[in-house]
C-alpha cells in the first residue's frame, strides 16, 4: 500500500497487471462521498413544465431552483440508488415506472 487514497469513478484498468497511471473519469457519486452531510428535502413547492404546456405539482427534494433536461423514464424495478448516480443520465430529468421503487425502509444498524 503507497498510502494514498483509492481512486473514485470510473478507472478502466485500474486492475490490470502493468498498467500505470490509469486515466480515472470522474463519477456523479463521487460528490456522495466528499460530503459528510446529507442534504434534506426542502419540501418547497415546485412545478416540472413540459414542452406542450403540461405542468405537474408537487414538493421539491435535492438541489433547488430552475433546471431543464429531457424528460426519460426507467422500468426497473431495483438499483435505483445506481440510476439516480449514471452519469448517462446527466442532463436528464429520470422518471421511476416501479411505484413500489424506494417504497422501503431500512433496518437501523
Amino acid at each position: 500500500m503507497s498510502g494514498t487514497a483509492p481512486p473514485r469513478g470510473f478507472v478502466p484498468g485500474d486492475v490490470v497487471p502493468g498498467v500505470q497511471d490509469a486515466p480515472a473519469f470522474t463519477d456523479a457519486a463521487d460528490l456522495l462521498l466528499d460530503s459528510t452531510e446529507f442534504q434534506q428535502a426542502s419540501g418547497a413547492p415546485g412545478i416540472l413544465l413540459l414542452a406542450d404546456g403540461t405542468s405537474y405539482e408537487g414538493s421539491l427534494f435535492g438541489s433547488e431552483g430552475i433546471a431543464q433536461g429531457e424528460l426519460v423514464f426507467t422500468t426497473g424495478m431495483c438499483g435505483y440508488q445506481e440510476s439516480m448516480t449514471d452519469p448517462s443520465f446527466a442532463g436528464q430529468v429520470l422518471t421511476f415506472t416501479w411505484p413500489l421503487l424506494g417504497n422501503y425502509g431500512i433496518l437501523p444498524g
